[in-house]
């Protein structure tokens, strides 16, 4: 919703990293979004690692 506020509002999204050197230049992407894909993938692997009938400490 905050991104909708800011397009709205600005005509862009403040939270947008976007990185330019020289000729190169790295995609946009959403710092938040980078958070919520770690935090998905932390999830995942530990429950791939996770062995049915194991016990957590």
């Amino acid at each position: 919703m905050g991104n909708v506020a800011d397009r709205l509002r600005l005509g862009y999204v403040e939270d947008f990293l976007d990185f330019h050197y020289a000729q190169w230049h790295w995609p946009s992407f959403n710092l938040a979004d980078v958070w919520i894909f770690l935090g998905v993938a932390l999830f995942i692997w530990a429950e791939i690692r996770h062995q049915p009938g194991s016990r957590r400490r």
